[in-house]
């Protein structure tokens, strides 16, 4: 189970991250993908 914990938690994290991140910026995730551009 630690082995499995240790695989999963890194997506947990990345997932709940950029989740966040997009309720955070909105705007600003919306026009970066408009221009195709990640900054």
């Amino acid at each position: 189970m630690i082995d499995c914990n240790i695989v999963v938690w890194p997506f947990y994290v990345l997932i709940y991250g950029f989740c966040a991140g997009l309720i955070a910026q909105p705007g600003h995730w919306t026009v970066n993908t408009q221009k195709q551009e990640i900054i």
